[in-house]
């Protein structure tokens, strides 16, 4: 079972457990620090070693932390992230919906109605908690996304500090911008315009 934000509800301490979560469940053999203030910074922390503890608990197999043979003979992490997402599809990351990160804008879905082109008709909602489903159907489009705010004038980078990728057709695609992308916080957001719905994803079938 994912961890739950002890913290869901305050912008503040919640956006920081949030986002250290999504630091650990993304590099999850790194201790990840901010200069944060001393509540911040323990909130962002205990963030961290949730997100990495879940992401160890998830089998090598499904999206987990990959044995480095594996790694090594897939030709990477990028290539054995890819193929886990082609093997197993995708699922919810953590299975759960960020309700705080991008609180300057609103969330994640009014940052990515930004990014991604949505019919003025369609209502985007958060993906079911126990979502899974195959990768790249025609009607998804991925954007890698980054919740920190301290990103300087660069590309993709949004008035808010924010920074977004492209949307993509591929997931493959979205997830080397991820890694491309300088902060672990980083994720890939999947958008299913005929759905109308959206969440960050990770690759494999999930718990």
């Amino acid at each position: 079972m994912a961890s739950e934000n002890p913290f869901a509800g305050n912008p503040d301490l919640g956006g920081a457990w949030e986002e250290g979560y999504l630091a650990g469940f993304s590099d999850p053999e790194v201790e990840h620090f901010r200069p944060f203030s001393p509540d911040i910074l323990e909130a962002y922390s205990a963030g961290d070693l949730a997100g990495r503890t879940d992401r160890r608990a998830l089998p090598p197999d499904n999206g987990g932390v990959p044995d480095p043979a594996a790694v090594e003979e897939s030709g990477g992490l990028w290539e054995f992230l890819v193929h886990e997402s082609v093997e197993s599809g995708l699922h919810l990351a953590a299975h759960k919906f960020f309700h705080d990160i991008f609180g300057q804008v609103g969330g994640l879905i009014p940052l990515l109605i930004s990014v991604v082109q949505i019919p003025g008709d369609v209502q985007l909602k958060p993906m079911e908690d126990d979502w899974t489903g195959p990768v790249d159907l025609p009607e998804d489009t991925f954007v890698a996304v980054c919740p920190r705010n301290d990103h300087g004038p660069t590309e993709g980078a949004t008035a808010e500090g924010y920074w977004t990728g492209p949307a993509r057709q591929f997931f493959s695609e979205a997830l080397a911008d991820k890694m491309n992308h300088d902060h672990a916080e980083c994720g890939v957001a999947r958008c299913a315009i005929p759905d109308g719905d959206c969440g960050l994803v990770w690759p494999g079938t999930g718990q």
